[in-house]
């Protein structure tokens, strides 16, 4: 588990863009399309990485990259493996669409459920970009020689992820949210759990596990389409504060 501070906030946001069909048709052209644009982004993303991972002097740290690579790897085969067509012929929404909008659509229901799985390998891309990132602070405070190539793999994997369509809050707003009562109904929006460390044994006062990112993903009812932010981030984020901390900042009363 990677644990970052109030300070990495800037560095973590992303700000993906939304990759929802504009068009509202919602067809399996518009779906293979999307998945296709994955394999590039993540393709070229695998290619980069290794190429970061050549640059790598230490044989240790080599390793270690490359072992949290194979998480690429996987998201890559999640997409490179689809057959969308065939999946939707199995499915039951092609024999029972439902009524309405979904029943003129009839892509719409599958696109919807699908889409929900296919995000999962958006987590392992951010898992990726995590790992990256608290390795290259750690490399950066050691002085080590590794530590430019490492920050460097984690700006193209941060692009990737903003490619893919991932985003987060902004970093102010994440901020304010963090740093208020977690018990806050505000805090619960950003889908993100906290604990109170009792024995204030954290080395910073608020420790993070991951910001919370999402994609934009597509619903429908029988009226039409939608959408809503999905979590993509696993395990879900957690904020842990000392209690010390929350007591100073009257947190608690």
């Amino acid at each position: 588990m990677n644990n970052f501070t109030l300070d990495d906030i800037d560095s973590l946001v992303v700000s993906g863009r939304t990759r929802v069909d504009v068009s509202g048709k919602y067809d399996i052209t518009y779906y293979e399309n999307y998945v296709n644009e994955n394999i590039g982004v993540i393709e070229e993303l695998m290619k980069n990485v290794q190429y970061g991972i050549n640059l790598l002097k230490d044989d240790k740290i080599q390793k270690r990259v490359l072992n949290w690579s194979r998480d690429l790897v996987k998201a890559y085969e999640i997409n490179k493996n689809k057959n969308l067509k065939e999946e939707y012929e199995k499915s039951p929404y092609s024999t029972s669409p439902g009524s309405g909008y979904l029943q003129t659509h009839k892509y719409a229901g599958f696109i919807e459920k699908d889409f929900q799985r296919l995000a999962q390998s958006y987590s392992k891309i951010i898992n990726f970009m995590n790992n990256i990132y608290k390795h290259a602070t750690i490399s950066k405070r050691k002085g080590e020689l590794d530590s430019r190539t490492l920050y460097d793999i984690f700006i193209i994997t941060k692009k990737a992820c903003k490619n893919l369509g991932i985003h987060c809050p902004d970093a102010l707003s994440l901020y304010d949210s963090i740093t208020e009562d977690p018990y806050a109904e505000k805090g619960k929006l950003y889908e993100m759990d906290f604990e109170i460390d009792e024995d204030n044994s954290l080395s910073h006062d608020v420790i993070i596990t991951s910001l919370p990112y999402t994609v934009t993903a597509p619903c429908f009812t029988w009226e039409g389409p939608s959408k809503y932010e999905l979590p993509v981030t696993d395990p879900k984020p957690k904020i842990w504060y000392n209690q010390s901390y929350i007591q100073n900042n009257r947190m608690i009363k």
